[in-house]
């Protein structure tokens, strides 16, 4: 079985007998500023630095490929209410610069 990705413990998958993968993938990214005000004028803006990035994406689990798609949404709420952080890497490549939560 080649895997297609991963977040965390989750392996995306697409073979003859399994399918666990995501579509509709998407990422934004953000800056940070700050606005100084300056008496009599406008304010003036810095960047501070980066912000967050997000990523969202849908994932499929069908009966018909051997998954139990109550058991795999399961463990994606149980990830989810622990508040762990998962790498995400996409074919075989690390996604961001840190964990996703």
């Amino acid at each position: 079985m080649s895997s297609l990705g991963n977040l965390g413990p989750v392996v995306f998958v697409a073979t003859h007998e399994t399918l666990r993968t995501f579509q509709d993938f998407t990422r934004s990214s953000a800056s940070r500023y700050a606005d100084h005000e300056i008496l009599g004028k406008k304010p003036k803006s810095q960047w501070i630095g980066p912000g967050l990035d997000t990523i969202s994406f849908s994932m499929a689990f069908d009966a018909l490929y051997g998954l139990n798609p109550r058991k795999e949404l399961n463990q994606l709420v149980e990830l989810e209410r622990a508040g762990k952080a998962l790498p995400l890497a996409i074919g075989g490549v690390g996604i961001g610069v840190y964990m996703w939560s």
